[in-house]
């Protein structure tokens, strides 16, 4: 398996303190944060033959083999880890090259920001 186009970028949003606390003690704003909103866009990869090369690929079905492929693959974006894709069967893009392989896009469906840094 390989990964042949990846165009995911980090959105981010600024959270503001409105500051308008009724209590004396807490006057003024917090100071503003940076936070992870979305992660946008997808990666390509291309499954080659050598990853179909067990038994099990026929009997799991699609799904379970992408889950099983993608489970070792760490995609770090500014200190986000994806944690869970979505998986899109796509066309290949030339398909007299295309004899035994599969492309899938994935796209970020949840991940964690615990070490986010921009």
């Amino acid at each position: 398996m390989k990964i042949i186009k990846n165009t995911l970028e980090l959105i981010t949003e600024t959270w503001s303190d409105p500051g308008d606390y009724p209590n004396a003690l807490a006057k003024g704003p917090l100071p503003s944060t940076i936070c992870v909103e979305d992660i946008k866009g997808h990666i390509i990869i291309q499954i080659e033959k050598s990853d179909k090369d067990n038994e099990e690929w026929e009997q799991w079905g699609a799904e379970l083999n992408m889950h099983y492929l993608m489970q070792d693959v760490r995609i770090n974006l500014h200190g986000v880890l994806i944690e869970v894709w979505q998986f899109c069967p796509e066309t290949h893009h030339n398909p007299n090259d295309a004899a035994d392989l599969d492309m899938w896009t994935l796209v970020p469906y949840k991940w964690n920001s615990d070490n986010f840094e921009l």
